[in-house]
């Protein structure tokens, strides 16, 4: 009975794919991945179901690859490429992430590589298949390089139509580089009073588990938490001010040395956040005092670090900021512990 059941709803997936126009088969990875090849597997790369989707894990160095699927597209014609997911990678290792490929004319592309470990993204991409090809088109959505663990929730493509000139040419053209300016300035940080303290639970946001505060004692924000699942959690609350300088970041941190992460996330003029790149890892005990200069959004469309979340989405980190944003992530995901750090004399501007 099982067996008929999981068929019926493997069908059902596919008429209702059909229906809104996706191309792919089996793009939320259903029945063990189903209609998807392992170009990997060879290397040790596997590919397992898991209720967050389609779990890619591989050990060895090198190109490992991933799922594939082979479709014939129709030349002169436009698609969208879209897939979320998220992945740890080891030291040197890379993912190429949406990756599609003409084996015809030996052309093709990808999104963008990254080379450190990322949350929950929802990425998306426009290409056009080539005028001079048959069509036979190679798509993997996440190309690994060196040992790694992906998430793929979901992926889709669908044909946008034909990619012809009569298309406004302004659609995709490159946004004007316009560099940010940081004055030579250095705004103290320690008597703002943190707000809107959350959790990130299982990609959730949620209220804080009970025990978990955030407060301003003396200039020094202490930062109680509790990590209560094996997934994904986060404690996080924001520094709402106005902040016209933002290239460097400096504090003393005393840590527990359970070996969090301190991310930073900083919200522009227009509502827009931006991931501030690599985290603070608190392996550490006691206090050590930080002077960095914060990785800021490359001034490239569609980087990694660029807009994640609202705002006008231009891609560019308009200032002033509104507030600055820092996040606790447990480290690893499967961590259920408990703990304090604090972080004092907080910073930020350009000096």
């Amino acid at each position: 009975m099982k067996h008929y059941l999981s068929a019926g709803l493997v069908v059902l997936a596919l008429l209702l794919n059909a229906a809104d126009g996706e191309l792919l088969d089996n793009p939320i990875f259903e029945n063990n991945a189903a209609g998807w090849n392992n170009w990997g597997r060879k290397q040790g790369l596997k590919l397992t179901s898991t209720p967050e989707g389609l779990l890619i894990t591989a050990a060895g160095q090198g190109l490992n690859q991933g799922p594939a699927q082979t479709l014939k597209l129709k030349p002169g014609h436009e698609y969208e490429y879209s897939c979320r997911l998220k992945g740890k990678l080891a030291e040197n290792s890379s993912a190429q992430l949406l990756h599609w490929h003409f084996p015809e004319i030996k052309k093709g592309g990808n999104l963008r590589k990254l080379r450190d470990n990322f949350e929950w993204w929802d990425h998306k991409v426009r290409f056009s298949v080539p005028k001079d090809c048959n069509g036979v088109t190679v798509l993997r959505p996440v190309l690994l390089i060196g040992p790694g663990e992906i998430i793929i929730e979901r992926v889709s493509l669908k044909e946008l139509g034909e990619s012809v000139s009569r298309r406004p040419a302004q659609e995709n053209k490159i946004p004007e580089i316009v560099p940010v300016k940081h004055p030579k300035k250095k705004i103290d940080l320690s008597d703002v009073q943190p707000v809107n303290v959350r959790a990130h639970i299982r990609e959730k946001v949620s209220a804080p588990p009970e025990g978990c505060s955030v407060r301003n004692r003396n200039r020094e924000f202490v930062i109680r938490y509790k990590f209560t699942t094996s997934g994904h959690d986060a404690l996080m609350f924001d520094l709402v001010k106005g902040i016209d300088s933002c290239k460097k970041i400096s504090m003393e941190i005393t840590s527990d040395g359970k070996g969090h992460r301190l991310f930073f996330v900083l919200t522009d003029k227009n509502g827009e956040a931006h991931l501030t790149g690599k985290p603070i890892i608190l392996n550490f005990k006691g206090r050590r005092k930080f002077n960095m200069v914060i990785p800021l959004p490359r001034e490239e469309p569609y980087s990694i670090l660029d807009s994640i979340w609202g705002g006008d989405g231009n891609q560019h980190l308009d200032l002033p900021l509104k507030s600055l944003t820092v996040v606790l992530d447990d480290s690893p995901d499967a961590s259920m512990d408990s703990g304090v750090i604090a972080i004092k004399n907080l910073k930020i501007g350009n000096w």
